[in-house]
Parts: structure tokens; C-alpha cells; sequence
């Protein structure tokens, strides 16, 4: 939900720079299945029109709906070809993935801090003081949504299985709201649960007084979601677009979302070549070792 809040950003710096072409900007939006019609994305629909008729310009926003394990990119992949999506939000991991493969298909434009990170670590987070070697963890009871990511920190710990062989219980659990995850924990129904910190952090679980639950291992394994035009898009228009949002955070036209980067106390930045390398590499491993395979093979059979 706060995606939506911030690509808010993107729709009005879309907006500023449309002035003078009076071009109609597609902006593709992909919403976890669910979340289409919630009261938030008439609000978000309201203000981009607000904004589009304040510079008489027009910006189309193109909800595109998605399932955990499906791959964002792929969903977009033929519109985009096609000039129906001039600019899309992407998960970082598939946009390094793609850049691994050697995809030249879009000019990335930023990205989005969170936490003031680019690169985002995943955890296997269990009971406060229970464990202090992954290998505790072996024949445990596992919870969660991220299949690779756990079959990335497992193997940077020195085990190279799939998560069901070496965990004695699987359990699909997605962590939004976190007590989906941290309540099943602390009742003793799982040992461990894997999720991205920065849904950890932004949930504020942690602060709490006697949480009751740690981040016993983690792994940088992704990169916060980039935005990215279509190869063909107006170059000068990009550029234009991408100067505004990279000083969005002290412009005071954009002061009314400010909430925005408190919420994840982050900013629009640039993209890195060396963090996206990085995961572009992380994102080469597991094609190589098939754990995308395993990956789709788990949301066939677990999230039913």
C-alpha cells in the first residue's frame, strides 16, 4: 500500500514534465491480487487526475493485478513491447534478473531507498534467543513467501537443498499483516519465518517492548523496486521526469507527500550499477542452480 502512496511521486513528476506535450503517459501499477479495488486506489486514482488537469496534461494509471510467485515483469512484458505501458513499477530482483539475461528492453530511471537502503536484506527470523547456528533450524517447522530467498540464505549458511528437505514442515504464510507470521511463531506453530526486513521494520513488530522474535540470519538478496520506461519512450521526456524525482524529497511542491518518505524514510535515488550487479548476480545463481524452479513449484503446491 505505501508502493501506491509513493508512485504518487512518479504521477505528479509525470505530469510536470507532460505539460508541454499534452501526451497521454501510461503508468503501469502492479497490485498484489486482492488489492485492485481498495478504497486506496480510488484516492490514489483521484489525486492523479487532480494533478493531470492542474498541468493539463493526462496520465493513465494501469492497474495490473499479480499473484505471489508470478514474475511482474513478464506480466507487463507484452504491453510494454507494444507502447501500452511507457513506464512500469518493478520488483528490483526481476529487473536484475532480466539485466543477467542481457534484457536491453528498458531504461531504468530510479529507484526508491527504504530504510535509506537500495539493497534489501531478507531474514529468517525465530523465537528470541532460541538459535545461534542455521543447523538449528534443520527439521523445523517454516512459515512465509519467500521460498528463494530462504533457499539463498540456506545455502550461504552451507546448506544446499531445497527448503522442504531440509525443513520437516512448510507452512504458506504471507506476512502482511506481520502477526500472519510473528503469531504462529510465538504460539510455537513455526520455529521460523522468512520475510524482507524492510516489512519487518515498516511494521514497527520489532519495537515493541518484549517482541519475542529476532532476526537470526540474513542475506542482501534484492534490490528495492526500480522504475523503469520502455526502451522507445521519449528519452528527453525520461530524463526530464527522472531530474525531478531524484529532487522530489526537497521540492516543495512535492512537501504534501512527505508522509510518503517518512513512512519508509527513504528517497528517490539513483540506481547503482554496482548494487543492481549484484543482485543481477544473486538472480544468475539461482537460474543456474534451478532454484526458480523450486520457487514455482512451491507456490504450485503450497498456495492453494
Amino acid at each position: 500500500m505505501f508502493s501506491m502512496f509513493l508512485s504518487l511521486l512518479l504521477i505528479a513528476a509525470v505530469a510536470a514534465t507532460a505539460e508541454a506535450q499534452q501526451k497521454k503517459i501510461i503508468l503501469a501499477i502492479p497490485l498484489s491480487a486482492g488489492l485492485e479495488d481498495t478504497k486506496l486506489n480510488d484516492i490514489l486514482t483521484g489525486i492523479a487526475k487532480v494533478l493531470a488537469k492542474k498541468v493539463g496534461g493526462e496520465i493513465v494509471i494501469k492497474k495490473m493485478s499479480y499473484r505471489p510467485g508470478q514474475n511482474v515483469l513478464e506480466i507487463m512484458r507484452k504491453d510494454l513491447a507494444a507502447g501500452k505501458i511507457d513506464i512500469a513499477y518493478l520488483p528490483g530482483f526481476e529487473y536484475a534478473a532480466a539485466a543477467a539475461k542481457g534484457d536491453k528492453t528498458l531504461n531504468p530511471l530510479f529507484t526508491l531507498s527504504m530504510n535509506n537502503k537500495t539493497l534489501a536484506p531478507v531474514c529468517l527470523y525465530t523465537r528470541k534467543g532460541e538459535v545461534k547456528d542455521v543447523a538449528q533450524l534443520k527439521g523445523k517447522k517454516w512459515g512465509g513467501i519467500c521460498p528463494l530467498a530462504t533457499r539463498y540464505i540456506l545455502y550461504k549458511n552451507g546448506f544446499d537443498m531445497p527448503i522442504d528437505k531440509f525443513f520437516s514442515q512448510i507452512n504458506y504464510i504471507p506476512d502482511m499483516p506481520i502477526t500472519n507470521v510473528t503469531d504462529p511463531l510465538l504460539a510455537g506453530k513455526i520455529d521460523v519465518f522468512t520475510a524482507y526486513e524492510s516489512v519487518v521494520w515498516i511494521s514497527g513488530a520489532l519495537n515493541k517492548k518484549n517482541a519475542g522474535f529476532e532476526p537470526a540470519f540474513c542475506e542482501v538478496f534484492d534490490h528495492t523496486w526500480v522504475f523503469a520506461a520502455r526502451k522507445t519512450f521519449d528519452p528527453a521526456l525520461a530524463e526530464q521526469m527522472k531530474k525531478i524525482m531524484l529532487n522530489a524529497h526537497k521540492d516543495k511542491d512535492f512537501a504534501q507527500f512527505k508522509f510518503a518518505f517518512q513512512m519508509v524514510n527513504g528517497r528517490f535515488v539513483p540506481i547503482e550499477k554496482a548494487d543492481m550487479a549484484k543482485i543481477s548476480a544473486i538472480a544468475a545463481l539461482a537460474e543456474k542452480k534451478g532454484w526458480k524452479r523450486e520457487e514455482q513449484a512451491f507456490f504450485k503446491k503450497y498456495s492453494k
